[in-house]
Protein backbone atom coordinates (compact mmCIF):
# COMPACT_ATOMS: atom_id res chain seq x y z
CA UNK A 1 0.00 0.00 0.00
CA UNK A 2 1.56 3.55 -0.95
CA UNK A 3 0.81 6.33 1.57
CA UNK A 4 0.63 9.72 0.47
CA UNK A 5 2.37 12.38 3.07
CA UNK A 6 1.08 12.99 6.57
CA UNK A 7 -0.84 8.87 5.69
CA UNK A 8 0.17 6.43 8.56
CA UNK A 9 -0.90 3.21 9.68
CA UNK A 10 0.19 1.51 13.28
CA UNK A 11 -1.06 -1.85 14.81
CA UNK A 12 -0.91 -2.21 18.31
CA UNK A 13 -3.00 -2.72 21.85
CA UNK A 14 -5.73 -0.05 22.40
CA UNK A 15 -4.92 1.49 25.74
CA UNK A 16 -7.73 4.10 26.01
CA UNK A 17 -10.59 5.21 23.75
CA UNK A 18 -13.44 7.25 23.84
CA UNK A 19 -16.29 9.45 21.55
CA UNK A 20 -13.17 11.75 19.96
CA UNK A 21 -10.00 9.64 20.18
CA UNK A 22 -8.12 6.32 20.41
CA UNK A 23 -4.85 5.67 21.62
CA UNK A 24 -2.80 2.32 20.50
CA UNK A 25 0.32 1.26 21.49
CA UNK A 26 2.52 -1.25 19.69
CA UNK A 27 4.86 -3.88 20.79
CA UNK A 28 7.78 -1.43 20.79
CA UNK A 29 5.85 0.80 23.05
CA UNK A 30 5.48 3.32 20.83
CA UNK A 31 1.99 4.94 21.66
CA UNK A 32 0.17 7.19 19.63
CA UNK A 33 -2.90 8.56 19.89
CA UNK A 34 -5.67 9.25 16.91
CA UNK A 35 -8.24 12.00 16.53
CA UNK A 36 -11.46 9.70 15.63
CA UNK A 37 -15.04 11.57 13.86
CA UNK A 38 -18.29 10.88 14.17
CA UNK A 39 -18.08 8.31 10.94
CA UNK A 40 -15.51 6.14 12.93
CA UNK A 41 -16.96 6.68 15.91
CA UNK A 42 -20.37 4.99 14.39
CA UNK A 43 -18.28 1.76 13.39
CA UNK A 44 -16.45 1.08 16.87
CA UNK A 45 -18.89 -0.77 19.02
CA UNK A 46 -16.94 -3.69 19.67
CA UNK A 47 -13.40 -2.23 19.99
CA UNK A 48 -12.64 -1.98 23.77
CA UNK A 49 -9.55 -1.25 25.29
CA UNK A 50 -7.32 -4.24 25.20
CA UNK A 51 -8.01 -4.88 21.64
CA UNK A 52 -5.44 -5.31 18.90
CA UNK A 53 -6.47 -2.87 15.93
CA UNK A 54 -4.70 -1.55 12.88
CA UNK A 55 -5.21 2.42 12.40
CA UNK A 56 -4.82 4.02 9.25
CA UNK A 57 -4.61 7.41 9.91
CA UNK A 58 -4.46 11.03 7.91
CA UNK A 59 -2.63 14.32 9.70
CA UNK A 60 -3.36 12.57 13.23
CA UNK A 61 -6.81 11.51 12.42
CA UNK A 62 -7.93 8.22 11.83
CA UNK A 63 -9.48 6.83 8.89
CA UNK A 64 -9.95 3.21 9.48
CA UNK A 65 -9.61 1.12 12.58
CA UNK A 66 -9.89 -2.62 11.78
CA UNK A 67 -9.74 -4.71 14.58
CA UNK A 68 -7.45 -8.36 14.71
CA UNK A 69 -9.07 -10.57 12.87
CA UNK A 70 -11.31 -8.80 11.41
CA UNK A 71 -9.83 -9.54 7.96
CA UNK A 72 -8.85 -12.50 6.21
CA UNK A 73 -5.15 -13.75 6.99
CA UNK A 74 -5.00 -11.15 9.27
CA UNK A 75 -3.61 -13.77 12.13
CA UNK A 76 -0.24 -14.97 12.49
CA UNK A 77 0.76 -18.15 10.92
CA UNK A 78 1.30 -21.17 13.73
CA UNK A 79 4.23 -22.62 14.39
Amino acid sequence: MRLSAGTGFQSGEVTGINDSSISVTSTDGYTKTYTIDGDIVSRLTDIAQGDTVTVVSEDGTAQSITEAGAMPGSQPPTQ
